[in-house]
C-alpha cells in the first residue's frame, strides 16, 4: 500500500493533507521550482485550506504517510484526520431553501 496522506511542512507550519491534493501541490510546487519561479499556491488539508508561498528560498517538505505493518489503514488514516465521513442517505438531499424559507433567513416576506 502506498501512502494514505502526506505531511507538508511549510516554515515549520504541518499540514495533513489526503493523497490527491499533494500530488496536485508536489506538481505545481516542482513546475514552479523548475522555472524558478515563485507564486502563492493554495493546499487544501484536513484543517481548512492554506495558500502558501512557493519559491526556492522556501524550506518546505513532503512526507508520506503510511499504514505501519499490522494496522488498519482506516484506523491510521482517522488517527491523521484523513477519513472521509461517510454520508448518510438522505441527508442535506433537500435542495435549495424555497423562497419562503429564504425570505424567513433574510428577514424578507415572501
Amino acid at each position: 500500500m502506498g501512502a494514505i496522506g502526506f505531511v507538508v511542512t511549510h516554515f515549520g507550519n504541518r499540514y495533513v493533507v489526503a493523497p490527491e491534493m499533494a500530488e496536485i501541490f508536489m506538481r505545481k510546487r516542482q513546475k514552479l521550482l523548475d522555472a524558478g519561479q515563485a507564486e502563492l499556491v493554495p493546499l487544501p488539508h484536513t484543517g481548512g485550506v492554506d495558500i502558501l508561498w512557493i519559491d526556492e528560498t522556501v524550506p518546505c517538505e513532503i512526507a508520506p504517510i503510511t499504514v505501519p505493518e499490522g494496522e488498519d489503514a482506516e484506523t491510521v488514516s482517522r488517527r491523521w484526520g484523513l477519513c472521509r465521513r461517510k454520508r448518510v442517505s438522505g441527508a442535506g438531499d433537500a435542495g435549495p431553501p424555497t423562497s419562503r424559507a429564504a425570505g424567513e433567513a433574510t428577514g424578507v416576506s415572501g
